[in-house]
């Protein structure tokens, strides 16, 4: 598996419509901004399991999401097409 990342700030994106680049041109809300982050808490748990001395990253958009982003056997399902996502503007 690969995982790509990309930047762009909150302000830049959120209710902004989208280029259309790697889906349809959508404006993107909270919600999708939210949705599309959800690859960077799998990615920092990830990375927790793997190097559990390490003090782990903490993404402060998700830090009160209560979803659980360790692994389990329908992670895969989760981020299948998670790049459909993309915010590209």
């Amino acid at each position: 598996m690969s995982w790509h990342c990309g930047f762009h700030k909150r302000s830049s994106v959120l209710n902004v419509k989208g280029a259309g680049i790697h889906s349809e041109a959508v404006v993107y809300d909270e919600k999708l901004i939210e949705q599309r982050s959800h690859s960077l808490g799998y990615a920092i748990e990830a990375r927790k399991a793997q190097y559990p001395d390490e003090t782990p990253y903490q993404y402060q958009p998700l830090a009160n999401s209560k979803i659980d982003f360790s692994w389990q056997t329908d992670t895969l399902g989760k981020l299948k097409d998670y790049n459909l996502l993309d915010l590209s503007i």
